[in-house]
């Protein structure tokens, strides 16, 4: 997931423009979409890797909620 300022773009690969970079394994990734893990833990175990603007990191967390929920 990239974030700049013309949006999000989801996809492989990194963008020369981002502000915020945030990569994850696909298995990972679905456990913390489904709620199993909480982002602040999947970063601090290595999980979830965050490059650019952690503020705006910070405010995503509000955008999402997990599956089902």
């Amino acid at each position: 997931v990239s974030v700049g300022q013309k949006g999000i773009d989801v996809g492989r690969g990194t963008s020369p423009a981002a502000t915020l970079t945030v990569a994850a394994s696909a298995a990972d990734y679905v456990d913390i979409a489904a709620g199993k893990v909480p982002p602040q833990v999947a970063f601090m175990q290595g999980k979830l890797k965050l490059k650019g603007d952690l503020g705006l990191a910070m405010k995503m967390q509000g955008l999402f909620k997990p599956i089902g929920a």
